[in-house]
């Protein structure tokens, strides 16, 4: 069996949420990271290469920082219900 026909998920690859994510092992450290990519077969060989990018980047020692951009209006409802969900009961100092 080559490595074109195994399924995704022996290739380090995983749904999640809807998602792609893939996982690997470097220098015994593990890795993984949610992809912005649709699970759908047409884009598996898309989140194939975010991986070889990403181990790529980590063997020149480069550091993978991604930023999350929230618009304010949906960052302040999701805080707001956590703020809730952790202060329900206690009064603010």
């Amino acid at each position: 069996m080559s490595a074109q026909s195994k399924h995704p998920t022996e290739r380090g690859l995983r749904e999640k949420n809807g998602k792609w994510e893939y996982r690997f092992n470097l220098n015994g450290q593990p890795y993984s990271r949610v992809t912005d990519l649709e699970a759908v077969p047409e884009n598996i060989v898309k989140a194939h290469a975010e991986r070889a990018a990403h181990v790529e980047e980590l063997k020149k020692g480069k550091p993978m920082i991604r930023r999350v951009i929230t618009s304010l209006d949906h960052a302040v409802p999701k805080f707001m219900s956590w703020y809730r969900s952790e202060h329900q009961n206690r009064k603010c100092k």
